[in-house]
């Protein structure tokens, strides 16, 4: 059974975990960012080093429940509403990368 609290309790502690353990060790409050895109709202934390270095991210998609949020129509558990993950995930890896 998909619980939403839960669920974000446990993004949390995975962001957390990241930063404790980023080669980073100092960092800044998240920023927040709402916005809404294909119809969702979401909430975006971005979390930077002291430098300004963008460390995480820790993204809710309000209203998906457990779909993957950008999903094809045609696959099980997605919704084809909201920001498309895998877009932002490469977005956020591929900077990461050239960073």
């Amino acid at each position: 059974m998909f619980n939403p609290v839960l669920d974000a309790m446990n993004g949390r502690h995975v962001v957390e975990q990241t930063i404790r353990t980023n080669t980073v060790a100092s960092y800044c409050p998240a920023a927040r960012e709402i916005g809404e895109a294909a119809g969702r709202s979401f909430t975006r934390d971005i979390h930077r080093s002291k430098s300004g270095e963008i460390v995480a991210e820790q993204w809710a998609v309000h209203g998906a429940g457990h779909a993957r949020s950008g999903g094809s129509r045609r696959g099980s558990h997605t919704d084809a509403s909201g920001p498309d993950a895998s877009e932002e995930m490469m977005r956020f890896f591929i900077r990461s990368a050239s960073a």
